[in-house]
């Protein structure tokens, strides 16, 4: 497969998501979008060689709102480890928003997962 970086704002969150197959174009990707010394990429230094990642990126120039994720899966990998990434990438939303966890009523966390994850196959693996 193509080596893939693809940054699309969430819906109603209000947060950009870096979905990735390559870690390298990630790196590109973001430094593009909010400039080389506007973001943090340390989150993601090293996971080159891990099934998977989801990471978030502090962003300097926006008064340190965390406002951008990754989530990067090799291509090797299926769908229980993209939407284990998925999974990773709602916590980081939920508890940064302050939105608690109810497994009583999961709705509003299914949807946010199962959109990531078919974001991703959409973005990066184009089966949609």
């Amino acid at each position: 497969m193509t080596n893939k970086a693809k940054i699309e704002m969430l819906p109603i969150y209000d947060r950009l998501i870096c979905y990735t197959n390559h870690i390298p174009s990630a790196r590109k990707a973001l430094n593009r979008h909010f400039g080389e010394d506007n973001i943090d990429l340390l989150f993601i230094e090293g996971v080159e060689n891990t099934k998977g990642c989801a990471a978030p990126i502090p962003c300097n120039n926006i008064d340190g709102v965390l406002k951008a994720f990754v989530m990067y899966v090799q291509d090797s990998e299926g769908v229980g480890t993209i939407t284990h990434e998925a999974n990773h990438i709602k916590n980081f939303i939920f508890d940064y928003i302050g939105q608690e966890l109810d497994p009583d009523n999961d709705e509003a966390e299914s949807y946010l997962v199962g959109y990531l994850a078919d974001q991703f196959y959409h973005h990066i693996r184009k089966t949609k």
